[in-house]
């Protein structure tokens, strides 16, 4: 099914959410994924829906590998953080239909709609939710901004140079 997005990505959701209401039962899975992440693999797919199907949602989770300080005041970083304890939270997200609902029929009942950064996990996070980790990779970039454009170009073309090595 195809719906309008939205102005933000909670308001797409909520757009594909209020689509499905007729379409599909309770306890089926649904999955989310933005466009702006174009090289998600199979194998992060796969075991996004293996997790899904285990705990009733799963996201997808890289580890973080550059080191990690504090973003004081003034162009400032005064303490070290521990990397190992961060994970990058990326789509596609996994959950059970009516835990998706769920999600934001509470966070439509606190007000964290307005007032949290527009993703699913935020809230979960704001309504003290469990987030479970599939896999991730750092392939799965989400091109946000023009280094990331350079980026995709540069893995598109290095994609396509290979294939043609390989005929």
């Amino acid at each position: 099914w195809i719906t309008e997005g939205g102005e933000t990505f909670q308001e797409s959701c909520i757009n594909g959410l209020n689509n499905l209401k007729n379409e599909i039962q309770k306890d089926d899975y649904v999955l989310i994924q933005y466009g702006a992440a174009p090289f998600t693999s199979e194998k992060i797919v796969t075991d996004v829906i293996k997790k899904m199907k285990e705990k009733g949602s799963a996201v997808t989770a890289t580890p973080c590998y550059q080191l990690l300080g504090s973003n004081d005041e003034n162009g400032e970083s005064k303490t070290w953080v521990d990397r190992d304890k961060y994970i990058q939270i990326a789509c596609p997200y996994g959950f059970k239909y009516d835990y998706l609902l769920d999600i934001y029929n509470r966070a439509e009942q606190q007000s964290l709609l307005q007032t949290i950064e527009p993703h699913t996990t935020s809230l979960m996070y704001a309504l003290g939710d469990t987030i479970y980790q599939a896999y991730g990779d750092q392939t799965n970039i989400k091109i946000t901004t023009k280094e990331d454009l350079d980026l995709f170009e540069g893995y598109v073309l290095m994609k396509k140079y290979r294939k043609s090595e390989n005929k």
